[in-house]
């Protein structure tokens, strides 16, 4: 499987967790943003994103703090190892939470 099928099968798995949390997920593909998909609902806007194996090297983690969003703003990292549980974390106050 190619490392851009497995990305992709990845973001969709991500893009059902959120929408099972009530968000309309839009996936930003190819764009090169600092965000792999877009969520919203009526109380917030969900900013995710998602890597395979790994979690975002520390100057991209530094971008995603730095992004300029709306106050009502999750941001998630995601990270889908081979064969294991999907890990996820949250922007909270300034430091990366585990959610699960």
């Amino acid at each position: 499987m190619s490392n851009a099928h497995k990305g992709r099968r990845n973001e969709y798995k991500v893009r059902e967790w959120l929408e099972a949390l009530g968000y309309v997920v839009t996936r930003s593909a190819g764009s090169k943003g600092a965000w792999d998909l877009i969520g919203l609902s009526g109380q917030s806007v969900a900013l995710a994103q998602v890597k395979t194996n790994e979690w975002p090297p520390p100057a991209e983690r530094i971008a995603l703090e730095a992004f300029v969003a709306p106050v009502v703003t999750r941001r998630f990292m995601f990270r889908c190892d081979d064969r294991k549980p999907m890990r996820v974390r949250e922007l909270v106050m300034g430091d990366w939470v585990d959610v699960t």
